[in-house]
This record gives structure tokens, C-alpha cells and sequence, in this order.
């Protein structure tokens, strides 16, 4: 089997930024056109299709690291001014 080119996969983030762009200028929901194009784009099946699972994971692990950037922005600030068996267990009382 063929791999997507370069060209089919910025072909979909063109599709999908145009849904988008499109849906906010007509004051629309444009998460749900750009979730919309994913769909067509999934449903369609051609040999960029296969880049769906690949996609999929890497929303997943940069959502990971946006969530944990956001918790160090909430617990940095708070760190400072406990005592430090108090900050190793605000740390551990967090993440569990």
C-alpha cells in the first residue's frame, strides 16, 4: 500500500481550517465543521485514511501535555509558601 503524501495530509488541515474558518464567519459552530470534515475525511477511506490512527494518537498525547502544563501552572504558584513535606503531598494528593 501507497503512503499519504505530505500533500494529502495538509490537503485535510486545509479542509478542515476552511470548515472551520467558513463556520466562525457565519457565525457557526466551527469545531463541529472541522469534526464534520474529520469524519468525511475518515468515511471516505482512501490511503490518507490510514493516517487516522496516527492523528488520533497525537490529538491524544498533546491533549496530555496540555493538561499537565495546566496543572503545573496551577501548582507552581502554591508550591513557594508550603511547608516541604506539605508540597510532596500536595503532589501526590494531585496526581491520584
Amino acid at each position: 500500500m501507497a503512503e499519504a503524501t505530505s500533500g494529502q495530509v495538509s490537503g485535510l488541515r486545509g479542509q478542515a481550517q476552511c470548515a472551520y474558518a467558513t463556520s466562525v464567519a457565519v457565525h457557526g459552530n466551527g469545531f463541529i465543521a472541522a469534526f464534520t470534515v474529520g469524519l468525511a475525511f475518515a468515511a471516505a477511506g482512501g490511503e490518507s485514511a490510514r493516517l487516522a490512527p496516527f492523528m488520533e494518537e497525537t490529538g491524544s498525547l498533546l491533549s496530555l501535555l496540555v493538561w499537565l502544563m495546566s496543572g503545573v501552572i496551577a501548582v507552581a504558584p502554591a508550591l513557594p509558601h508550603t511547608p516541604h513535606g506539605s508540597a510532596a503531598k500536595l503532589v501526590v494528593t494531585w496526581s491520584f
